[in-house]
């Protein structure tokens, strides 16, 4: 009896976990947690800062600037952070001076703001993409993102984990993205393996 009972908390479990969504569920500050960054992301409770908007805009690693992303999280400020980080943009640099990662931090930040609905976000992630197609961290923002508009339907579920997977095995892309945080990533998407089978 004690197994069946164990055996219906487990399936459970792991019910409740495929029910969560990639961008809510992958943790992307493993590797960052001493960047000065993601630190003043979490010592303001998720609201973007001109420093942190600053940071995201100019040179620098892409890998960091995910991780605050990340940790300025999807709660109740998300979406505000991504239309005051584009607002930012607009006012700070020329259109044709954007970069690919301008592209995938607008994106990580308004599929974060609106995980309902990603449309836009997928936009901006393959923008991002195209001028910037081996960084591995730009790929696998497109494939979270990816993977969170295939989530409304569970015949969909084998393709979340294989848009991801897709990113981990290409051996041609840039490794720009701390290996504790790609385990955060695939603690969460490698759940859907199982439903490839």
């Amino acid at each position: 009896m004690k197994n069946v009972i164990f055996l219906l908390i487990f399936i459970g479990f792991t019910t409740s976990l495929k029910a969560d969504s990639p961008l809510t569920s992958t943790d992307l500050t493993k590797g960052y947690e001493t960047s000065k960054w993601v630190i003043e992301a979490k010592a303001n409770n998720g609201a973007i800062t001109n420093g942190i908007m600053e940071f995201l805009a100019n040179k620098g690693d892409i890998g960091e600037k995910v991780a605050t992303i990340c940790q300025l999280g999807w709660g109740e400020n998300a979406g505000l952070n991504a239309s005051q980080f584009m607002l930012y943009l607009m006012e700070n640099k020329k259109v044709e001076t954007q970069t690919g990662d301008d592209y995938c931090c607008v994106a990580y930040l308004s599929a974060l703001g609106n995980y309902f609905d990603v449309n836009d976000a997928l936009k901006d992630a393959e923008k991002a993409v195209k001028m910037n197609p081996k960084s591995f961290t730009v790929q696998i923002i497109r494939a979270l993102i990816q993977a969170q508009a295939l989530m409304d339907s569970p015949s969909n579920w084998c393709q979340v984990y294989k848009v991801c997977d897709e990113v981990r095995n290409n051996k041609s892309l840039k490794q720009d993205l701390a290996a504790a945080s790609v385990a955060g990533i695939f603690d969460y998407i490698n759940i859907y393996k199982e439903e490839c089978k």
